[in-house]
This record gives structure tokens, sequence and C-alpha cells, in this order.
């Protein structure tokens, strides 16, 4: 109707005039700004209503309406927002907002936003800490009033991206805390567009990615997300979004991103983390890449197939409930078949035992993408062909007892018996038994009304999950770190992927705790072993669920004063006690390295947890070598580039300086040597 009635059309050529006041009129000191700058705003906002009012629609209307916008002067009318220096802040992110809709159905808007040179604007934005300071400099010049009203309208920004959240209000009274905090809502908005607008750019053709990759404000932004730890649910989704472009710019014929990826961001050390996160979304995207990787072929296919640490989540995935992660971990192993070491690897951690009773356990037929586990052992008969059939005589030689659910419900009990009594050596026994019989799933008939027939499927089931946790907790008590991490990881991914289609009748209320507690698990198995990345990780996945849990904030404060101490760049820029601080100047404590937005939080802190906590750091610390420095980073964790190569630079100076001075000193002998032969010359005569 808006259309029909010439409305956007006369938005467009309000923004196409791009009127400047005189500078005397700018000087002004008028509350309500730029007159013009408020009518920009407005039309912009006029039509990303029209755009996103289009998915109440059906989809016919949806798409010929983003069409004839995306065609549209629009586009190029919002560019010079964009383009602008200092930027528009508020008319950018709903500017880039709406792009990131009219790119979903429509190739030309994205030419139309390389053409126009603003790749690295967008870049910037989707960097770390582009967006964050951006909008402090807008923030800090003052707020005008149209902009208040967007943000008053929209305190939490304009994410989900997909949704209808332009159409949820909820206008209220700021005090400054508030309005900077929304303000940081509207920074993640216009970074996720960004990245939603790069990942649509990326699908476009081999020519726009290759821009991209040769971009370097974008890439650097790339490098800097990718090893960042994921610590709540901002960071998840800009992950999720850094991902999915990586898989994208993967596609591509050129193999020059995934040279980038493994030789200039040492890509690698994060993909052995990713993989075993603890989200099923970001552990696919993670697999994704692997198998992208494998599908590139050469160096990166015998890289993937020789890396243990991630054969062995592919091996472990396979159990998961969600059929994508199976279908690139079946990919990734499949794929290595034919590569020298790669065989070795699949039937270290998906041999015999696993693929000759894989059908019994998961849907025999074929996935999505016309593959199935079948298919592996064919592979490996063809390849190799030796390593098969030792492999096959050594599970014939200790075939394990056939499947018994009761009698592994047995065996947890008898075990959770032993570790009562604090007999934990026999505790891990019983478990291991109970283990190796118990089925991965449980196969309900489920009727189809469509087909008129039956048909049994495999669901979700609570006890090897229980199991693994349970031997897990037995390893920590002893002190096997390792052995505990590799038991949380087998708990943890088998809850990934479920949902009231691939969850048992009487099992939906046992996947939260387990799932918790295999996390917690790890998380304190990882912290012994500091390696405090994986750990926060661990741990922040937990508060997300459960924020007010008490034992989990006193586990993730500890982790992060190491983390903070170790690490030369800060990761979790945040405070402390209420998780909040975002974009303020935080106060540090006197003894240790933990961060308060407030007295009152630190106060707060120290009566509930602190005091024990910065005691028991000043002990850990007094241990470490003499010669370790605050800020020096952690050999465990993936290293911070950027602090490497500043201290890189720094080393290097003095060395120069030497090396000038040997040469003047060189050059002053030579002259030396030349005169005194002169003069002995001179004496002979």
């Amino acid at each position: 109707m808006l259309l029909d009635a010439g409305i956007v059309d006369i938005c467009i050529t309000a923004l196409k005039l791009r009127v400047k006041l005189p500078e005397y009129e700018k000087c002004r000191e008028d509350p309500e700004g730029d007159v013009w700058e408020a009518i920009y705003y407005y039309c912009v906002s006029i039509v990303g209503h029209v755009v996103i009012s289009c998915y109440w629609e059906n989809n016919k209307a949806k798409v010929a309406v983003k069409k004839q916008i995306a065609f549209s002067d629009f586009v190029d009318a919002c560019l010079a927002f964009i383009r602008d220096d200092p930027p528009d802040y508020v008319a950018s992110a709903i500017a880039l907002y709406i792009f990131a809709h009219l790119f979903e159905d429509n190739s030309a808007p994205s030419r139309k936003v390389y053409h126009a040179g603003v790749l690295p604007k967008i870049g910037y934005y989707c960097h770390k800490d582009g967006c964050m300071k951006a909008m402090l400099a807008w923030y800090n010049k003052g707020i005008k009033i149209h902009e208040l009203e967007a943000i008053a309208e929209h305190q939490y920004g304009l994410i989900p991206m997909a949704g209808l959240a332009m159409f949820e209000s909820g206008e209220k009274a700021f005090n400054q805390k508030e309005l900077l905090l929304a303000a940081i809502h509207w920074a993640d908005t216009l970074q996720q567009c960004s990245f939603h607008c790069i990942s649509h750019m990326a699908q476009d053709g081999p020519r726009l990615r290759s821009q991209i990759v040769g971009e370097p404000v974008t890439m650097k932004s790339f490098q800097k997300w990718l090893r960042s730890p994921i610590c709540n649910l901002e960071t998840r989704a800009i992950m999720q979004s850094c991902l999915r472009v990586t898989n994208q710019l993967l596609a591509s014929d050129s193999d020059t991103f995934a040279w980038k990826l493994m030789d200039d961001y040492k890509f690698l050390k994060y993909l052995e983390i990713g993989v075993y996160y603890p989200d099923h979304n970001l552990a696919c995207q993670f697999m994704e890449v692997c198998s992208k990787l494998g599908i590139l072929g050469g160096i990166f296919k015998t890289t993937v197939a020789n890396n243990e640490a991630i054969m062995r989540a592919a091996g472990i995935h396979m159990y998961c409930m969600y059929e994508h992660l199976r279908v690139y971990s079946l990919a990734v192993m499949a794929l290595s078949v034919d590569v020298q070491g790669g065989a070795k690897n699949i039937l270290k951690y998906f041999g015999p035992d696993k693929f000759l009773t894989y059908a019994d356990t998961f849907d025999s037929k074929q996935t999505s993408v016309g593959m199935k586990a079948s298919d592996l052992q064919n592979g490996l008969r063809k390849f190799s062909r030796r390593q098969l059939e030792e492999a096959l005589r050594e599970y014939e030689r200790f075939k394990p007892p056939p499947l018994n659910r009761e009698k592994a419900r047995e065996l947890k009990e008898e075990g959770n018996t032993f570790y009562k009594k604090g007999n934990y050596q026999e505790a891990i026994t019983r478990y291991s038994e109970g283990i190796r019989m118990c089925p991965a799933t449980i196969k309900e008939v489920v009727i189809d009304n469509m087909k008129k027939s039956k048909e049994k499927v495999p669901k979700w089931y609570h006890l090897p999950v229980s199991l693994f946790c349970n031997r897990a907790q037995c390893h920590l008590q002893l002190k096997e770190y390792q052995s505990a991490i590799y038991d949380c990881d087998e708990a943890i991914i088998r809850c990934h992927g479920i949902n009231t289609q691939t969850i048992g009748k009487d099992e939906g209320n046992k996947v939260d705790p387990l799932r918790l507690k295999a996390m917690f698990r790890r998380s304190k198995a990882l912290y012994e072993l500091e390696n405090f990345f994986r750990a926060a990780m661990d741990v922040s996945e937990c508060l997300i669920q459960e924020p007010k849990n008490e034992q989990f904030k006193i586990h993730m404060e500890k982790i992060l004063l190491r983390i903070r101490y170790k690490r030369s760049v800060e990761p979790f820029s945040r405070c402390d006690e209420c998780s909040r601080g975002r974009g303020e100047k935080l106060k540090r404590c006197v003894q240790c390295t933990a961060l308060y937005c407030s007295r009152e939080c630190q106060e707060e802190s120290w009566k509930k947890r602190h005091k024990a906590i910065c005691k028991d750091f000043l002990e850990w610390k007094a241990k470490l070598p003499k010669e370790h420095k605050e800020g020096e980073e952690s050999d465990d964790s993936p290293e911070d580039f950027e602090a490497q190569e500043k201290k890189d630079k720094v080393s290097k100076k003095p060395e120069k300086k030497k090396e000038r001075k040997k040469k003047v000193v060189k050059k002053v002998d030579v002259e030396k040597l030349q005169n005194g032969l002169k003069e002995a010359e001179a004496l002979d005569e």
C-alpha cells in the first residue's frame, strides 16, 4: 500500500538531496541538531519498516517488495551515509540492517556496495573493536533528539536479523548508564548487519569473494574474531556470522583464503578447539570449515586428515543428534581415506567397533547429501585394505559384549556405589563396562500419518551420557585431567541437536543437567591443566544457561584472574560481578586482576566470593617462575598474534641498532687499514 502510494519514492528522493548546511548554521547550538539529518533518518526508517513488514505477507509478495526496493536508487542513496566521514551512526545501522535483508534474494545491491568502495568501512564495523569505537565517538559528541527517539524505541538494537525487531518498541526514560547500554546494543546491530552484508556478498561469485579476501581491513576483522574466546550470547552470534563468511570464502575455486587461514592466521589451533565447542551450531560450522579444507585437497586435506584432535571430534560427532553435524563429520572422514595417515586416524576414532554397529544405533539410510556410514568402510577397503583387515582381526579378537540396556544400567549403579565409598578406580572399571554395553540411542516407533506407516526412529538416550559424566568425575578425583576432558567431550557432543523430534519420551528433563555437569567438569579439568582459554569458554556456556549459579561464577572469576594475568590483551572486558561495563572504564582490584564497573559491585563481590579467590590467586602467582611477567602469553592457549607482533618489533629494534654499529665499525677499520698501507708504502719509498 505504501509502495503504491509512492511513499518509498518520496523517501528515496529526499535521501538523494543531500543538503549541506552552511558552517555558521552548523555552529549554532540547536538541541534538535541538523534538521536534514533527522529527515534522512526518518526516510531510511520508513523504508526499513516497509522491508520488514513484507515478512508478514506471503513469500511472493516479500520477494517482489524487496526486489522493487533493491533495484531502486535506495541503495545508492544510503551508501552516501556509510561513506561519510564521520558517518551518520544511527542511519548507517538502519541502512545496513535493510541491506542485509535486501541481499538475501538479490545480488545487484551487493555489487553496488562493492563498486561504491565502502567495503573497507563495512569491514571496519566487523572488527571486534571497530563498532564500539565508532559508537563511543558518536555518543561522546552528543545524541540528537531523533537519534534518542530511535534508541528509546529499540533499546535492544535491531537484532535478530530475520525477525520483526523494528516493531518491538518500548520507549522509556533513560539514565546515562541505560543510554550507553542501549547504544552498545546498537553497536552490536551494526556489527552483525555488517557481517551479514559481507556474507551475502561472498555468495555472489568468485570475483566478489576475491575482492573480500584482498581487502586488508575486512580480513583483519575476521582474523581478530576467529581467535577470540566466546564468552556470551553476543560473541557467539558474531562468531557464527564470521564462520558463515569463512565457509563461503573457502567455497571459492581459489585457495588464497585457505592459505591466509592456515599460514597467516594460524587457524588450525583454533579449529582444534572449535570442533569441541559445546554449542552444536558453532561446532557444526567449525566442522564445515574442516570439510571445505578437505575438499580443496593438497596440503589442506593432508593437514586435516593427520590432525588427531579434528579426526577424533569427527568420530565422536557421528553420535550426536544433529544431522548436519553428522554429515560434515562423515565428509571429513570420507575425504581422509586416501591420505597417508588418514586411515589410521579413522580406524582409531571410528573403527570397526563403531561403524559395524552404527546401523543399529542410527538410521542406515543415506543422508541428505547421499552418504552413509557404510560408504566409509568401502573407502577404507579400497585405499587401506591392509589396515582395515588388521583392525577387523583385532575387533574379532576382543569383540565387545552384545548391547544390553538393563545390564548397562546395573553397571552404572555399581559404579555409583564404588564412587560413594571412594574406590574411584573400581568405579571407572564399572562405568567403562557399562559404556561398552550401552546403546547410544533408543529406537521408538513413530507413526507417519501421511504415509500411513510405522517405523523405528533413533532417539536420544541419557544413559551413555550419564556414564561418561560419572567416569569423568572419577578421573577428576584421581587428578587424571586429560582423561576427564576426553569423557566430557563424549558427553557434551552426544547432547548436540536435541529437540522435541530427537529426544525420547521420558528423557526431556535429563538433558540440561547432564550437559551442564559435563561442561563444568571439563572446564575444571582444563583449569587444572592451565588451559584457561578453553576453560573460560566452557564455564561461559554454563553461565549462559544459569547466569545466577554461584558455583559457576566462582569458577569463572578464578579463570578470569589467571587469563588476564597470562595474556597481554583483555579478552573479557566486563565487570566480574554484574557482567556489564562494556564501553566504560573499569576499576581493577588492588591485589589482583579482577575488574569492576563500580564501587558497589566491588564490595558485593568481596562479600560473596572475591576475598577467598583473591587469596588463592596470590598463592598461585607466588608459585610462578620469577622470570614470568604479567601479560606473558601462556603456551597452552592460542597466541595473541597482535601482541606477539608488537613484542617482535620491540625485540628487533635493538638488534638493528647493533647491526648498524657493527657496520660502522667495519667501515672505520677498513679506512684505518687503507691509511696504514699508504703510510707503509710511503716509508718504503
